[in-house]
């Protein structure tokens, strides 16, 4: 049996995926605050789950701890706390961009034939034409919530103003980082299949 030797990726192709990693995320808050925007009407449905707003009594503790050993584990906690942190601010918008990438690509290749009228293309063209496609809904998902956003009623709570605000910051955002990817993906030349 020979060895294989795993290549490591090129920098570029790591900023690329950086990038298009934080276009990803946000692209998914922007969904989630289109979303939180058409929910929030329905919200007075569900107020009798929030809890009374008569005041709690506060509680005797049932043991005191020593100092030091009280000390002790709450550093141990917190650095526990602080590496669980770091190490979802790695991996969750990694397999955001992961799971969103895999997606658009599935997309684009179930459109395929319609765009091709159901004849045979080369890998070539193939490949771009799939490019094309994930960019192309790329940019319909960062715009669909901004043409929701125009239909959105004025809350008491926020003025429209806000709410267009932080609308338009996430999309603006979505398209800077989708973009950078973009140009890095051009100007390395990278393999398009490798690009998030």
């Amino acid at each position: 049996m020979h060895k294989v030797a795993l290549k490591k990726p090129p920098l570029a192709l790591k900023f690329a995926n950086f990038f298009g990693s934080l276009g990803y995320v946000s692209l998914l808050f922007e969904w989630m605050w289109t979303f939180g925007l058409l929910l929030y009407p329905a919200a007075k449905y569900f107020e009798f789950l929030l809890p009374d707003k008569s005041p709690l009594p506060t509680p005797e503790p049932y043991f005191t701890a020593n100092s030091t050993v009280a000390l002790v584990v709450g550093g141990i906690i917190t650095i526990i706390c602080l590496g669980l942190v770091v190490y979802a601010l790695y991996a969750v918008p990694r397999s955001i961009a992961q799971t969103g990438a895999r997606a658009t690509v599935v997309a684009a290749h179930t459109v395929m034939p319609t765009l091709t009228h159901h004849r045979p293309v080369s890998k070539k063209a193939k490949k771009r034409l799939t490019f094309l496609v994930v960019t192309y809904i790329k940019v319909a998902a960062i715009a669909l919530p901004l043409m929701v956003y125009l239909f959105v009623p004025e809350f008491t709570m926020l003025s429209k103003q806000i709410v267009g605000i932080v609308a338009v910051f996430f999309a603006a955002w979505a398209v800077v980082n989708f973009g950078v990817q973009l140009s890095i993906a051009k100007l390395a030349k990278l393999n398009s299949d490798l690009v998030w």
